[in-house]
């Protein structure tokens, strides 16, 4: 991962999402769309869209694809070459 600072920079965040952006994060890795995502959590679209909004700045990601690239990283370091932060 080293050639991916931006990456790496994003995972290291990954600790300051609430526990909820933590489990929209999660469903982003599996290719979730926000209606999906909604309904699996019990919530609105519009919900879901604000949760993956504020991952998104948390994160300094600038898509849900990167979101979700961050969370397979995180998930799964052995693939990216890293370790979990």
């Amino acid at each position: 991962m080293q050639d991916l600072p931006h990456l790496r920079s994003a995972i290291s965040r990954i600790g300051q999402l609430s526990e909820r952006e933590h489990q929209v994060m999660v469903l982003l890795a599996t290719g979730e769309t926000n209606h999906s995502i909604a309904r699996r959590l019990g919530v609105s679209e519009g919900t879901t869209k604000a949760h993956v909004g504020r991952i998104l700045l948390k994160l300094g990601l600038e898509s849900r694809t990167a979101a979700a690239v961050a969370a397979l990283a995180y998930l799964h370091p052995c693939m990216w070459g890293g370790s979990q932060q």
